[in-house]
């Protein structure tokens, strides 16, 4: 098992898609993804399960 951080930023579904495939080709099998620090924690929440759908459905 190979971890990697993405960090669920503003640049929205395919930035997080772009560096989801980048880790993938680097080796990656597992993928932590986080909020950026600024948002509230209610919205942070919400962002990292919006950004979990988008790259399980993209990197299956």
């Amino acid at each position: 098992m190979v971890r990697g951080q993405l960090i669920a930023a503003d640049g929205g579904e395919a930035a997080w898609v772009a560096a989801g495939k980048k880790l993938q080709a680097a080796g990656v099998t597992h993928i932590n993804i986080s909020a950026p620090l600024d948002l509230a924690p209610a919205a942070g929440l919400q962002r990292v399960a919006s950004a979990r759908k988008v790259l399980a459905k993209a990197l299956g």
